[in-house]
């Protein structure tokens, strides 16, 4: 059995916590039970004391939701008469969301009744409720005014606005105004329309009432792959990428048109094979893939300077005469009559042999770690003869020397 405990009022206690020595008396105990000095002693923190959660009631009693969004539909038939064999005139009745109902039948022998959402009440013998539209993507209000003695359409208010039309949408021009009087608005893919000689553009263009008159209109649903504008002669034009121009307005025939560019001269090391053939269909083109049909061989066209020569680049000359080439865009065709493979000359040797001579002795001179004199003397000669091809390409006259066919400078 054991005794009772000592007093201890002589005792000393180490604290749980930090390990410091106190009188057993003064130490206290904390909630989880540590015992510990009376200075270091702290109370439970409120956010370790866990809370209780209230579960709100969802339900709720005697309930009275609202149904008038209830879709119902109700159909009574003629009821049979036993005793009179006869069928009593009672009339459908029907109550529904919009939509359409269809009932079969009649209102002697009624058969079947569909619905299909329709807003509505009424008494009916047979019923189809159906509707058709067409979606107006944007409607346009088109005004006639004078600018500067000429009459012009004025679109939403505005002079000859430009209007973004997309495939498969239907577009309204309101007529109703009358300043549209004796001005009919229509389509055309030719600048200036019938009034400049094109012709009218009228896929899936309809008319309704008199310009100038309450309700009158030109509508215009865009048919799939219709123009996407105007064509003329070429005003303007734009790089697209490093072969191809965008040309505006659409041309509208074949022109023929001078172009003045620099191009990075070929290499040296790069055979340029001229390929001569007969028998031509069609019309060969730069930048497309040629096939020989005996040998398999294909390459890429440079340049085509006339209708049976191409110049081509191409490791060897795989291309046999008497076989037949193939254009993989143009699916032009031609005969090969000769061949013959030019390694000698570039345009930079024809026209600037002191540049390549002295950049070549630059290369080599570092290379071999030449005097350095003699370097500086290669690099004053090559950035001499830099500045004059330079001068040479660009041109040093002040007049259009191109187009009057005069040498701009010398050749280096």
């Amino acid at each position: 059995m054991m005794g009772k405990f000592a007093s201890g009022k002589d005792a000393y206690g180490i604290s749980d916590r930090s390990g410091f020595r106190y009188r057993l008396r003064d130490m206290r105990k904390e909630w989880n039970g540590l015992l510990v000095g009376k200075d270091e002693w702290e109370e439970k923190h409120p956010q370790i004391q866990p809370v209780r959660h209230a579960i709100d009631a969802e339900a709720l009693r005697d309930p009275r939701p609202d149904t008038s969004n209830i879709i119902g539909t109700t159909v009574s038939f003629p009821a049979f008469n036993l005793t009179t064999l006869l069928f009593q005139p009672l009339i459908p009745a029907m109550q529904g969301e919009i939509g359409t109902v269809t009932f079969g039948g009649s209102v002697i022998t009624p058969t079947s009744a569909t619905t299909t959402g329709v807003t509505g009440t009424g008494s009916v013998g047979t019923v189809t409720a159906s509707g058709t539209g067409t979606s107006i993507a944007a409607t346009y209000t088109v005004t006639v005014a004078s600018y500067l003695g000429a009459n012009k359409y004025y679109i939403n208010g505005a002079r000859q606005a430009t209007v973004s039309l997309s495939e498969g949408s239907t577009y309204r021009f309101d007529q109703s105004d009358s300043s549209n009087s004796s001005h009919p608005l229509r389509f055309s893919t030719t600048s200036g329309g019938t009034h400049s000689g094109g012709s009218q553009y009228t896929t899936g263009v309809t008319t309704s009432g008199t310009p100038g008159s309450s309700g009158a209109y030109t509508q215009i649903t865009v048919a799939s792959g219709a123009p996407t504008g105007a064509t003329g002669v070429p005003k303007y034009y734009a790089l697209y990428d490093f072969q191809n121009f965008i040309l505006a307005p659409v041309p509208n025939a074949a022109f023929s048109s001078e172009l003045h560019y620099f191009y990075r001269p070929e290499s040296l090391t790069v055979s340029t094979f001229t390929l001569t053939v007969s028998s031509v269909s069609g019309t060969f083109v730069a930048s497309e893939t040629i096939t020989g049909g005996t040998s398999g061989v294909s390459t890429t066209v440079n340049s085509v300077p006339s209708g049976t020569t191409m110049i081509i680049v191409i490791p060897s000359n795989d291309l046999t005469v008497g076989e037949t080439v193939t254009g993989g865009t143009s699916g032009a065709t031609g005969t090969v009559v000769s061949t013959s493979t030019d390694t000698t000359t570039t345009w930079l040797s024809e026209n600037a042999p002191n540049t390549l001579l002295y950049g070549s002795l630059i290369e080599a001179y570092t290379f071999m770690k030449g005097e350095t004199d003699m370097l500086q003397l290669y690099i004053a000669r090559y950035t001499e003869s830099i500045g004059r091809l330079k001068n040479y390409a660009s041109g040093v006259e002040n007049t259009d020397a191109y187009r009057e066919g005069l040498v701009r400078a010398n050749k280096t």
